[in-house]
Order: structure tokens, then C-alpha cells, then sequence
């Protein structure tokens, strides 16, 4: 007889997947580094130099939740004109900068690990390689392969070249993040899937069976053999606990020692007042001493002996004013500085009037002193222009004359200058020390 069935299958949730997720918010992988630039001999970071802060603004949006960021690596770098003492204070200020930057604009108390990384004569090396007008060329690609500052320095051209083009792109800091790895525990999901089951036509038929023969008598069963004992397992040994591994960094940077020549730590200034050659034409000269990072000692020396193309004009003078200098930036001796100085002068004066002014004997100096302030500018690597007015105190004790040719004397005086005592316009220049 021929049997049909069919069954259908009821919606239900039969089965359970299990899936892993992990239990929070996966860490995400930590974002590329950028760098940011500084300006020669600064440590103050600005955003709107070099597209600052266009470059950490885009590092900035890519970074994962906060909660997720364990470290700020900053890596910074230096041009080698500067001494690598003064080069590793510049960097660790540079990195403190920034490091206080990134806290202000909302990136929190999160762990800022400062390095120092020596210069990397790579990136002037690709720069001359792209730079087709890069004067003496070959020569010049020899030379700074070699990382031989020394023999760069010989050709000014190129040195002045590679100074304005090369040098500001090494006086960076790399900035980089480290990030939490993802969570090892995951949670269970369950997913339920509705599964129709159907059943195909089953067709069922009598079938005759035949009669079944006597069954013959069973032979008595053999006794079983006793089991051999087997040997209890050994138990296995407790595995070792496995160490997790610490989170790496981003990016790290990896320093190559090399042997490049540097500049010397120190320098020392020829420079002369152009002001006072051309205010009262007296010759000048001077020199100038750098002490560490902050502080110079200024010497000048003035002199002149001769008549305004008359006997009855003439601006006779020996005089020198030390001064004390604190400058601002770090080690560049570049920008505003104060300073503090003395005035030691003899002087024979007459403008035109009635009378000369002399100091009272010949040998009775000014003896004063005063404050000035100032800026330098870079003309060439080693041109230097410098403006400042200084003002203070100056004691004068003075023979009065008849402004004639060996005119009479007439008394002594004396009176106390409060006021302007320098005013500079110099040119200066730098030598190794």
C-alpha cells in the first residue's frame, strides 16, 4: 500500500551561532604621524607656521576615543648648525611647547613622552636630489652625503643655499600616538535563523517474508578473558602563563649614530656702530663674547680726534660702554635682548656756540651707566644687523671755554645727564670659537 505524508516545517528559533565580539569599544589602530616645523633658534610652537596646524588638525581627527590613547611621542629634531648641547635643550623645550599646545585645545592629561632625535641628513640629501638649481650640484651632493659640515661651510654660496632651503625642514617634531590593543574577551551573540524543513513522499509497500528457519542451539560462551591493567595517564604539565605584549608605539623613530661635524658651541662678533660714524663721525669698533644660551658681553671702543672741518665744531672723544646682554630665544643670539652697561668717556666738545665743554683737567672721565635695549636680525649666516637705544645716568665734571682758537677758560661745572646715552645701528659678524 502506498503511504503519502507530508510534513511542514513550523518558524521557530532552532538554532543558536555563537559569535565573537568584543565585549567594548575595539581599540582602533593608532593613526600615521605628522610633523611640525619651528622657526630658527624658537621653541615656541606656532600653529600658523608651516601649515602647523592644518597637519595636526587632520592627525587629530583620526585619532580613536580618547579613552583608547596611552602616549604622545614627540620626537624632535634640529638643523646641525647649532651645537648638539644646545640643539638637545632647544628640542626638549620645543617638545614642552607643543606638548602644552595639544592640552590647551582639549586632548587632556595624556602621558607625553619627550626624545631627541640627532639630524637627519636624509632630508637634505632628498631635498638636493629633487633640486635641480642647487648651486655646484654634484659637488655639492658629495658633500652633504657625507654629512661633512665643515667642508660645506667652505662654499658660501652652497652653505647660504642649503641653509634657506634645506636646513628649516629638518628643525621639526614628530608626533605620534600610542594605542590600546583590542580587548582579548569577547561576549556571546546569538543569532536565530527560521529553517522550513520539509519532508519528500514516502512510498511504502507490503512485502512478503518468508518463513524463518529453526534457529540451532547456541554454543556455550567461552569465559572472557580478564583485562590487562593499563597504566594511569600521566598528568600534564600546567602550561606556562603567557605574557601579554606591551603596547608598541606608532612610530618610532630609529637613531642612527652619525658622524657629523657640528658647529662650534660658541662664537665670537666683530661689529662697529654705523650710527656714530655717521652722526658724529667717530670711528668705532667692537666685540662681542657669547656665554652659554642666554648671555653676551659687548666691549666697544670709540675714538676721534679731529675737527668738523673747523676749529670751532668738533666732537672729541675716547670712550667705551661694556655691556651685559640677556637674549630671549635660545642659543640663536638672534632677536630682542636688554642689556646693562657702563659708560667710561673723556671728551672735548664744541658745536659751533660760544663755548667748548671738556672734562675737567683732561683726566676727569664720565663715569655712568644705564640700560639699553635691542634686536638683531640674520642678514647672511654670519651678517648680523643689530638695532638698540640704551638710556641712563652720566656725570659730568667739565672745564668751560671761550670757543676761539686756544680760547680762555672760564669756570668749572658740573651736571648730572639722565637720558639717552647709545643709539645703534651696527653690523656684526660672527666667527667659531
Amino acid at each position: 500500500m502506498r503511504l503519502k505524508a507530508q510534513i511542514h516545517a513550523l518558524a521557530a528559533s532552532l538554532l543558536v551561532l555563537l559569535v565573537s565580539a568584543p565585549a567594548g569599544l575595539n581599540a582602533q589602530s593608532a593613526p600615521e604621524p605628522v610633523s611640525v616645523y619651528f622657526r630658527q633658534g624658537e621653541s615656541t610652537f606656532d600653529p600658523s607656521y608651516h601649515d602647523n596646524g592644518k597637519r595636526l588638525d587632520s592627525l587629530l581627527l583620526s585619532l580613536p576615543p580618547q579613552d583608547d590613547l596611552m602616549q604622545v611621542i614627540l620626537a624632535g629634531s634640529s638643523s646641525p648648525e647649532g651645537s648638539r648641547a644646545g640643539n638637545v635643550r632647544l628640542s626638549d623645550k620645543r617638545n614642552a611647547s607643543l606638548a602644552k599646545y595639544l592640552q590647551d585645545i582639549g586632548l587632556g592629561e595624556i602621558p607625553t613622552e619627550s626624545r631627541f632625535v640627532d639630524s637627519d641628513w636624509g632630508i637634505p640629501l632628498q631635498l638636493a636630489q629633487q633640486d635641480q638649481d642647487l648651486p655646484s650640484r654634484d659637488w655639492a651632493l658629495e658633500v652633504i652625503e657625507a654629512q661633512n659640515l665643515t667642508r660645506l661651510r667652505s662654499n658660501k654660496t652652497v652653505y647660504n643655499y642649503v641653509y634657506e632651503h634645506y636646513f628649516p625642514e629638518m628643525r621639526m617634531t614628530r608626533v605620534s600616538f600610542v594605542v590600546a590593543e583590542p580587548d582579548p574577551e569577547e561576549e556571546q551573540v546569538e543569532i536565530a535563523m527560521d529553517l522550513p524543513i520539509e519532508v519528500e513522499e514516502i512510498e511504502v509497500q507490503k512485502v512478503e517474508t518468508p518463513a524463518e528457519p529453526e534457529p540451532e542451539p547456541e554454543p556455550e560462551p567461552q569465559p572472557e578473558p580478564e583485562p590487562e591493567p593499563v597504566a594511569e595517564p600521566e598528568p600534564e604539565p600546567e602550561p606556562e602563563p603567557v605574557k601579554e605584549p606591551e603596547p608598541a608605539p606608532a612610530w618610532i623613530p630609529t637613531v642612527e649614530p652619525a658622524p657629523a661635524v657640528r658647529e662650534a658651541d660658541s662664537h665670537w662678533y666683530l661689529k662697529t656702530n654705523l650710527a656714530t660714524y655717521f652722526v658724529t663721525l667717530t670711528p668705532n669698533l667692537g666685540v662681542e663674547f657669547e656665554f652659554g644660551d642666554h648671555i653676551s658681553l659687548s666691549l666697544p671702543f670709540y675714538y676721534s680726534a679731529l675737527d668738523w672741518f673747523v676749529s670751532t665744531i668738533k666732537f672729541r672723544v675716547m670712550a667705551t660702554q661694556p655691556e651685559a646682554r640677556w637674549w630671549f630665544r635660545d642659543g640663536s643670539f638672534l632677536g630682542p635682548f636688554v642689556g646693562l652697561h657702563g659708560t667710561l668717556a673723556w671728551y672735548n666738545i664744541a658745536l659751533g656756540g660760544d663755548y667748548r665743554y671738556q672734562d675737567h683737567g683732561s683726566n676727569t672721565p664720565s663715569l655712568g651707566g644705564g640700560l639699553t635695549f635691542g634686536w638683531k636680525f640674520r642678514v647672511t649666516r654670519r651678517l648680523g644687523l643689530e638695532l638698540s637705544v640704551g638710556g641712563g645716568l652720566l656725570p659730568l665734571n667739565y672745564d668751560k671755554f671761550y670757543n676761539v682758537e686756544n680760547g680762555r677758560f672760564i669756570e668749572n661745572g658740573s651736571y648730572n645727564w639722565i637720558g639717552p646715552d647709545h643709539v645703534g645701528v651696527s653690523l656684526t659678524y660672527q666667527f667659531d670659537l
